[in-house]
Formats: structure tokens, sequence, C-alpha cells
């Protein structure tokens, strides 16, 4: 039987793509991505932690900070020079087919991969299998202004010239995938509730994040928001 190979990780782990998030307008979407992340991991040392396609990094310093025992694996060729500056075990191979036994981690993650795969519930799949309990994944939301992103797109081709189509999901195809694993969502929280494009088009004017920080207060763009950080644990 042949597998599915897929490698959307390879673009997201570029230089190139850092540079998307590049001057205080990136790092303020980076800091959002960093909080809700933040707020599904576990507490307490020693605990090992896989990032599935995490060779962009994003979550490298947050991880540090916490003091996981960190592992990214990335598709074959993957770029790794923005994981140079970390202590990270770093493999490659195909992302569909992790190389490891079953509950080798006690967390495992994949953020800006899900949307960009074919065979996404492949991935989800894996992920339940190498974990001890607790999985994280980004989407984009079908239940935002993301729905309007294909009237979006000849905009953000101009923004980002390399830019990718991607699939929305409705959250209730994921939580449907992750109980054929036998898991159940714990926290789901949308980061924003503008569109990426726009934040980046005004390069979140500080108007747009009192907009967003005021539409979080009263939980608009938890509820309606994107994309998603959903962490969800297997049951017991």
């Amino acid at each position: 039987m042949n597998e599915s190979i897929e490698s959307p990780d390879i673009e997201t782990a570029s230089t190139e793509y850092a540079k998307r998030f590049s001057g205080e307008w990136g790092k303020y979407l980076l800091s959002r991505q960093e909080k809700l992340v933040a707020d599904c991991l576990p507490k307490g040392h020693e605990q090992t932690l896989l990032s599935v396609g995490g060779g962009h990094a994003q979550l490298a310093n947050l991880y540090t900070r916490r003091s996981f025992e960190i592992s990214v694996y990335g598709s074959e060729g993957a770029s790794v020079e923005l994981l140079v500056p970390y202590d990270i075990q770093y493999q490659s191979g195909n992302i569909l087919s992790l190389p490891y036994q079953n509950e080798a981690f006690d967390v495992v993650v994949a953020i800006r991969l899900l949307t960009h795969l074919v065979d996404w519930p492949k991935m989800i799949e894996e992920m339940c299998r190498v974990s001890k309990g607790q999985i994280i994944i980004e989407y984009p939301s079908a239940r935002s202004l993301n729905i309007i992103s294909p009237l979006l797109f000849k905009l953000k081709r101009k923004i980002e010239t390399d830019t990718r189509t991607f699939r929305l999901f409705n959250e209730s195809e994921i939580r449907a995938e992750l109980a054929r694993h036998g898991y159940q969502v714990e926290f789901r929280r949308g980061q924003f509730f503008f569109p990426l494009v726009v934040h980046r088009v005004l390069k979140s004017h500080w108007l747009l994040r009192g907009l967003e920080s005021l539409l979080a207060l009263v939980r608009l763009s938890h509820l309606f928001g994107s994309p998603v950080i959903l962490s969800a644990r297997k049951n017991t």
C-alpha cells in the first residue's frame, strides 16, 4: 500500500515565510498565537513535546521557556535554519507516517499545517497515536469572517505573491475525527475576529488591535475568530 506523502511544511519552515511575520505587527500576530497555545500546554517539567511541521519555529521560545524536551518532525528537505538557535531535536520524513511508538510524547502540536493537507484526517490520527493524551492543533474556521476568504484571496496574493489557498474547517468535522480516536475537545479559542489579511494590510494598526481586544473581551473573537487553537485530550 502506498503511503500518502504531503509536505506543506517546507514552505512554512522557510526564511521567506518568516518574513511575513516581521515587524511589530507580525510580533502582535504571533503573540496571540503563543498566548493561546501557552494556555493549553501542561504544567510541570520534564514533559516531552512533538511539533509536527514545526520548522517555522514560531513557538520554539515558548517551548524552551517551559522546559519541554522538544522534538520537531518535518518533511524531507524541510529547512531547519530557523531552529538552529534552539536546542531542538529534528527529524524528517513523511509527516503522515510518524516514526514514533504509540504514546511516545506527552503532547503533540501541529501549527500552520492542517489547513494545507489533503489527508488531514491521517494527520490527526497520527498525532493521536503518538500522544500520551493531549494534542494541540490550529485551523482556520468556517465559522468566521474567513468565509469571505475567496473574495480576499486576490488582495492576499498582491501582498504575499507566493500565498497558498487553504481549507476552512467546520468544527463538527474536527470533533468527529478526534472522537474516532478517543479524544474530546477541552479548549478552543479563535485568535482574531478579522481575517489575517486585514491585519497584514493595515499592519495591525492600534485601532484594529483595540477592536480585537474589545471583541475578545466580549468573547466574539473566541467564538467566531480564526485561526482556531484547539486542544483535545484522550478520554479516560
